[in-house]
């Protein structure tokens, strides 16, 4: 086996769109002749998106707009040691958006997609020296406004392409930046007669009754001649052999092996013990030869979602779990995230005490779901459908092959708890006034395209639980919401969520600007924020008192009926779009601390009640606790109002630890301090509210700056005040 990184490109702009008329990928074209027509080729420093390493500014920006307005060819050289009987793939790792890849003047295939690594066969195209390599790539800017829909922004943009978020996405990305290039490794890939073909499956499935587990391998064989030997082994953690299965293949062609394990050492949460992972080993032999190899980590573990008009939550190996998540977006340019980037932010997110981790309208590299694996976070899968798209049958059968291909290249991680086929379908046509009504129309998308994802699915992975219209609570297939009271919904408190019951919310949040330091570094960005960085702080507590009231919302709600909520979203995902609780280059705001306080699995939470307020403990852990909790009201650092109560709480529920009657100044600042002792005199949980039941007003509004593509802000002076007294 060879494995040869390509790593010598350059690139030019087809400015007409002529290349393939002008044969551009043959070794007679002459660019001295068609100067005119192409740009001049550009030695690329590395692969990612063009954008990226091409700009100095890839964020924002007009002058981004011709990275999009005409295809880019990228151009390889390359020697291969040529030798008989064997089989070459030529193997990308992803390439954004649409792709046609030439070698030595010959068309060898085709790709539409941005997540999907994919391959094809060279064997008979290569040469031993001076191969020639041309890949067009291009990602068109969407062009067809919904009439009478104009004034909706990106609400209104029929979305031709299946790249999710990443294509036109209201207050993530600005309206200039379309991500478009080769994003990862291209790599020519050498066997001896045989290969494996890299897109492959592991199977799980677990019963439980019997306690037993049947790990289904498919996997293809490229090559032809004489027969070959296709040998599965399973590892346990400790690299010992539990399971074994082998079969023989004639010319190459379809291999399906099949496995049982015997009482498997099931993969759980984080909290709830290891997320235990077997490896999968395939090794392709002929007679006493090794051709080829494919390994990956599977995981055994059963997820049921049961939903009623009342209820939506989720099972995990036979026990509900109440789901504490984030949303994550990493980077507006996939091609910047890389293995070490991801294990930071996944383990700044479990040790928040999410255990659940949504991927909003995008898919992820690979590295991501790993790590996902390997730290037992759990992951409710997005599409890349949003909002509108075109409902043509031909563009409907596109777009179900690339859902299809996300959901077979990531079903075998046992991390991904759900899939989810639209999010928020038909969203541009019940905005009005900034506040969301149901209307008859919303059935639009649910009744054309989403049928052809549902079809796809669960002919794909039908074992796994969906969620097939993301906000769509009444729906039985469906089931979750998302509120935006006191932030997306102007006009509106974020405490008038008060007795407003959700069965599992999927999305809640507030931006506001991270820290001044990391908004410098952009001299454009601090500027346009400078009117109202004076209300920073502000704006900051303002997100903290928000995450901090909806989560004790949700979780005082604990399967009655809240099943769940997942916090919108971790990280800002570019310097001028401030949803995350991190800023862009990764620093924590005031909202990071809200989550840190109220997502521990086991947590004290303190609700006002008209005689005072009443004390909870919520416990998401599978053991039971029991002990003592303290409670004191402190005026100036000074306790006026202070007690302990017995308490007792089961396994993964809740309890009311007691009342406490008091009689709150309107006017006056208090803080509540409330610690949970076991019975031993170890400390179990503990928090603190400053300026406890002293919540904002409504908000005035946000605004947006175009060129930026970042919200502006405006509170009133109640707001204001409110900010300066927290």
């Amino acid at each position: 086996m060879m494995r040869q990184r390509l790593n010598q490109w350059s690139v030019l702009q087809d400015i007409h769109n002529l290349g393939e008329a002008l044969h551009i990928y043959e070794k007679e074209f002459r660019f001295d002749e068609c100067a005119h027509l192409v740009s001049s080729p550009e030695r690329l420093p590395r692969l990612g998106a063009l954008q990226v390493v091409l700009s100095d500014r890839p964020y924002y920006g007009r002058e981004l707009r011709y990275f999009n307005q005409a295809p880019w060819w990228y151009v390889c050289h390359f020697d291969a040691d040529q030798q008989e009987d064997i089989v070459a793939l030529l193997r990308f790792q992803s390439v954004d958006y649409y792709c046609k890849v030439y070698l030595n003047g010959v068309l060898v295939g085709e790709h539409e997609g941005y997540f999907e690594p994919f391959e094809f066969d060279v064997t008979h195209l290569l040469q031993e020296k001076d191969n020639l390599l041309w890949v067009k790539v291009w990602a068109p800017w969407d062009h067809e406004i919904l009439p009478r829909a104009e004034s909706m922004r990106c609400f209104s943009v029929k979305r031709e392409m299946v790249k999710g978020t990443y294509e036109h996405a209201d207050g993530f990305i600005q309206r200039d930046v379309n991500p478009v290039g080769i994003m990862g490794d291209v790599e020519l890939y050498i066997s001896k007669r045989f290969a494996f073909a890299q897109d492959w499956n592991a199977d799980v499935q677990y019963h439980p009754d019997e306690g037993w587990a049947e790990v289904a391998v498919s996997a293809q064989v490229l090559g032809s001649g004489n027969s070959t030997l296709v040998q599965g082994r399973i590892l346990d953690q400790m690299g010992m052999e539990v399971a074994r299965a082998e079969q023989s293949t004639v010319s190459g062609g379809a291999v399906c092996l099949r496995f049982r394990l015997d009482q498997p050492t099931l993969w759980q949460p984080w909290e709830r013990g290891e997320p235990y992972l077997y490896t999968v080993r395939l090794t392709l032999m002929n007679g006493t030869e090794r051709l080829d190899g494919l390994e990956k980590r599977i995981g055994v573990r059963e997820v049921r979602l049961e939903r009623t008009h009342e209820m939506t939550r989720f099972f995990i190996n036979g026990q509900a779990i109440f789901l504490r998540g984030t949303s994550y977006f990493g980077d507006v340019y996939l091609s910047e995230l890389d293995f070490d980037r991801y294990y930071r932010d996944l383990r700044m997110i479990r040790d928040l005490g999410c255990n659940c981790v949504r991927v909003h309208v995008h898919v992820e590299k690979e590295a991501f779901y790993e790590i996902c694996d390997s730290l037992g976070l759990l992951v409710i899968q997005d599409s890349d459908f949003n909002w509108d798209h075109p409902t043509d049958e031909k563009w409907m059968e596109r777009a179900a092959a690339i859902f299809g291909a996300m959901v077979r290249t990531k079903k075998d991680h046992p991390s991904i708890l759900c899939w989810v086929a639209l999010n928020e379908p038909d969203l541009w046509k019940i905005f009005t006034h900034g506040l969301l009504e149901q209307t008859p129309e919303d059935q639009i998308m649910l009744d054309t395209l989403c049928v052809k994802l549902m079809n796809e699915l669960k002919h794909i992975d039908p074992e796994r639980p969906y969620i097939r219209a993301s906000r769509e609570e009444d729906d039985l297939e469906s089931g979750d919401s998302h509120t935006y009271t006191g932030s997306l919904a102007v006009g509106t408190a974020y405490p008038q969520i008060q007795g407003q019951t959700e069965k599992l919310n999927t999305e809640f949040g507030m931006d506001v600007p991270g820290n001044i330091p990391g908004l410098f570094r952009d001299r454009r960005i601090f500027e346009a924020l400078h009117p109202v960085l004076g209300e920073l702080a502000g704006y900051q507590e303002y997100q903290y008192r928000l995450l901090s009231y909806y989560i004790d919302h949700y979780r005082a709600q604990k399967y009655t009926p809240c099943s769940g909520c997942i916090q919108f979203m971790f990280i800002d995902l570019c310097p001028q779009s401030f949803y995350g609780v991190l800023d862009f280059h990764g620093v924590p705001k005031r909202g990071y601390y809200a989550m840190l306080e109220a997502f521990q699995p086991l947590s004290l939470l303190a609700r006002q009640t008209e005689e005072g307020f009443r004390i909870l403990l919520v416990n998401d852990l599978l053991r039971s606790f029991q002990g003592t909790v303290s409670y004191s009201l402190c005026k100036d650092g000074m306790a006026i109002c202070s007690g302990a109560m017995k308490t007792a709480v089961g396994a993964d529920t809740s309890a009311v630890v007691g009342e406490v009657q008091w009689v709150f100044d309107p006017q006056e600042r208090l803080e509540l301090r409330l610690y949970f002792a076991g019975e031993d005199g170890t400390s179990l949980a503990e928090r603190t509210y400053r300026d406890v039941f002293y919540e904002f007003p409504g908000m005035a509004g946000q605004s947006i700056d175009n060129e930026l593509g970042m919200r502006t802000y405006y509170f009133d002076e109640a707001v204001k005040e409110r900010a300066r007294t927290c």
